[in-house]
Formats: C-alpha cells, sequence, structure tokens
C-alpha cells in the first residue's frame, strides 16, 4: 500500500501539485474507490478488491486532507456507483485530479512476481466535442 501511495504522490509532485511552496486550498481531489456493492472486483484467498481499494482511498483521503488538499470520495462504504456517477461527482466538485483506484489481479500464479506497475488514463482533450468517442 506504501508504495501505491507513493507513485500517486510522485505524480502529484510532477504536475505541480506538491511542493512546500504550493497554496493547496484551491485544489479539488476526488478519490474513487473502485467496485462496491454487489461488484466485488478481483476476489482471491477471501479478499475482495472493492474491500481493498476502499481501505487504500481512505487512507489516500486522510493523507492529501492532511497535506491541505479539499478531497471528496465517490464512496466511503460499500455501495455500488455506475461509472457515470462516479465521475459526475468529480464534475460537480470541479475537481482537478480524479482518482479511480482498483488492484488489477493476475491469474497465471508463475507471472505473480513479475507483474507490477500503475496503471494511468486521463481525458484526450485533443477532440472537438462533437467528434468524441461516446
Amino acid at each position: 500500500m506504501i508504495k501505491i501511495v507513493l507513485s500517486i504522490s510522485f505524480m502529484f509532485f510532477l504536475t505541480g501539485c506538491l511542493g512546500p511552496s504550493v497554496d493547496r486550498s484551491g485544489s479539488v481531489i476526488v478519490i474513487d474507490a473502485g467496485h462496491g456493492g454487489h461488484d466485488t472486483g478481483a476476489t482471491e484467498a477471501g479478499k475482495r478488491e472493492k474491500d481493498l481499494v476502499l481501505q487504500i482511498t481512505q487512507k489516500l483521503y486522510k493523507e492529501f486532507r492532511s497535506e491541505g488538499y479539499r478531497v471528496y470520495m465517490t464512496r466511503g462504504n460499500d455501495c455500488f456507483l455506475k461509472l457515470g456517477q462516479r465521475t459526475r461527482i468529480a464534475d460537480k466538485k470541479d475537481a482537478q485530479v480524479f482518482i479511480s483506484v482498483h488492484a488489477n489481479a493476475i491469474s497465471d500464479r508463475s507471472r505473480f512476481n513479475d507483474v507490477e506497475g500503475v496503471e494511468t488514463y486521463y481525458p484526450d482533450f485533443t477532440y472537438q466535442t462533437q467528434t468524441t468517442p461516446l
């Protein structure tokens, strides 16, 4: 989990959102705990992705709040939200950063120690609104 928080913090540093001279009070972050409710996400040995990512997002929430950011979560308990509901929360809060946390799984145990990393998705603003695929 520390690796995840450090990776996300490093991304914020690179984008200028972290640093001693930055006023963070106007910066809004929305954190999304993936899955939830009936959607468990990946499961392994009785552990469910929806529970793990909720724990991670709660720690991220506290960490970013302690750094002075305005932080909101899409869900704070075990409930299901559709993707559109999650992104609307970020839009309504006028978030500069939207972080959706997932814990992908790999079923091929022989590759378990070879696979690691962070998956990053971002909006492509190069399209005009009329041509953006829906």
